[in-house]
């Protein structure tokens, strides 16, 4: 009677490791957002991202500044987000920052 039992929190938790695995997997999402003064990047959400290409090299975003951008690409954990292709821009930061 104890055997099983003890099998009980073994399965319980071996069918919890697939679902860990995949809470760590990029998603792929658009952002849009704005570009503040000194280039970094928040999204509409006010969270602060940091582009990488696909080399996973930072990418340089100062020439956007104040420029509200929509990228394409691969949310990761730790808000990096690797691009799928250039920023598209879509006009002033509304907020004027």
């Amino acid at each position: 009677m104890k055997r099983p039992l003890l099998f009980i929190p073994a399965l319980a938790t071996l069918a919890t490791l697939p679902a860990a695995a995949l809470a760590s997997m990029p998603v792929r999402k658009a952002q849009t957002g704005c570009v503040i003064m000194t280039g970094e990047f928040f999204n509409a959400d006010g969270y602060r991202l940091r582009p990488v290409d696909r080399d996973n090299r930072p990418v340089d975003l100062l020439r956007y500044r104040q420029k509200q951008l929509r990228l394409d690409g691969w949310l990761h954990p730790g808000d990096r987000y690797t691009l799928g292709g250039p920023p598209r821009v879509l006009g002033p930061c509304p907020n004027g920052r």
